[in-house]
């Protein structure tokens, strides 16, 4: 039920774009409450992280395919590099060499042919639903990939949208478009410098209320949020209890505090307790 429609069709109307439903006030609704209610939802951890065995071994055969193809590919090349009926350029002397051997074996072997699982671009707003754009190789022996001109519409389950900001149909887009209007798009500024708005203190305020604390810092997201803030709140002689499937970013954060981590697993309340026992 992922794919919804699909051809050489507009993208739908502002008003039809298909999101979450929920009422005016913003709240969730009773059908959706009653969906997370229902046995969906009390679904085991162990079970709702485990990969199925034939996925799994599905998977790494498929890699292990691909991995011992290209290895002979290369072998062959190699021999015919004697010859000069290579057709890859390699590295010429006195340069040095973009990528490493895995990540050049990897590029040429493996990513190019799976290539259209990543990176897929889309046509519409990125919202619960999005219409991503349909591609195809342009030849066999190529790496190039040329869009179809269709497209399809497909549940949103990798996008930065957590709070729904995104949406078309946003129900606070008159405020939002209003802060726009009087402060921009954007500070074009750091916070120390001329980056502080109004609105900022406005928020930082809020949040520091809503936590019970004398004060709060809002910053923006990124990589170098947790990787730097987290060696400045703990150091050596800390403690961090850290998920298994927690971002790279936290995990880089946490390594260079030079604290001591904890890995739990992910979600489960029992494994953080016996983490901190």
């Amino acid at each position: 039920g992922l794919k919804q429609r699909k051809g050489k069709v507009p993208p739908l109307p502002l008003s039809k774009i298909p999101t979450y439903p929920s009422t005016k006030s913003g709240k969730t609704s009773k059908k959706v409450e009653e969906f997370w209610r229902s046995e969906f939802a009390t679904v085991n951890q162990e079970e709702e992280h485990t990969v199925p065995w034939i996925a799994a071994l599905t998977t790494y055969f498929s890699y292990a395919i691909l991995i011992s193809v290209g290895t002979l590919r290369d072998m062959f090349d190699s021999m015919l590099s004697f010859f000069g009926w290579s057709r890859f350029v390699h590295t010429p002397p006195g340069y040095g060499k973009l990528l490493n051997d895995f990540q050049d074996f990897y590029t040429r072997r493996l990513y190019s042919r799976i290539q259209d699982c990543f990176n897929r671009p889309i046509c519409s707003a990125p919202g619960a639903w999005i219409d991503v754009m349909e591609r195809e190789f342009a030849e066999e022996q190529t790496s190039e990939m040329l869009l179809t001109g269709d497209h399809v519409t497909a549940l949103n389950l990798s996008s930065y949208n957590y709070l729904g900001f995104a949406e078309s149909d946003l129900e606070m887009r008159d405020e939002v478009c209003d802060v726009m209007s009087r402060l921009g798009v954007a500070s074009a500024s750091s916070r120390t410098e001329l980056g502080t708005t109004d609105a900022h203190k406005e928020l930082e305020e809020r949040v520091a209320a809503f936590v019970g604390k004398p004060a709060a810092l809002v910053f923006g997201m990124g990589f170098a949020t947790n990787s730097t803030v987290l060696p400045a709140l703990v150091g050596a002689g800390g403690l961090i209890l850290s998920d298994e499937l927690n971002h790279s970013s936290i995990v880089v954060g946490a390594r260079g505090s030079s604290a001591r981590i904890q890995v739990f697993k992910h979600n489960c309340p029992v494994s953080l307790e016996q983490r901190l026992r």
